[in-house]
């Protein structure tokens, strides 16, 4: 586990290279069911969500299983008490984002709260 600031972590690892890979090569393969999603000086990026596009049951399975695992690590790694968390929750669906520089694409710091 790395730390760069409190409660901010990634673990290396996490998926081989070849897993990345070929989950890349799937998502380049599913034009059709791409989105470009957009909001002025806000984000840019193109997605595809895995948890509603046919075929893809299997990625989303793997990301869940890995959320799965890596929230207990994350919990332990930070003492987090299992108090300070939902008895019950659900996990948003899975998507793919591609951030291409030739398209201006970024994801700058924003509140989804209104």
């Amino acid at each position: 586990m790395k730390t760069t600031i409190p409660y901010v972590s990634y673990y290396d690892g996490t998926l081989n290279k070849d897993i990345c890979q070929s989950i890349i090569d799937r998502f380049e393969s599913e034009k059709t069911n791409q989105k470009r999603t957009t909001m002025k000086d806000v984000f840019n990026y193109t997605e595809l969500n895995v948890s509603e596009t046919e075929g893809w049951k299997d990625v989303e399975e793997m990301i869940v299983k890995l959320a799965d695992k890596y929230s207990a690590i994350f919990m332990s790694d930070h003492s987090v008490s299992p108090i300070l968390l939902p008895s019950a929750f659900e996990y948003e669906q899975v998507r793919i984002k591609k951030y291409s520089p030739e398209l201006d694409d970024k994801f700058n710091i924003h509140s989804d709260a209104n």
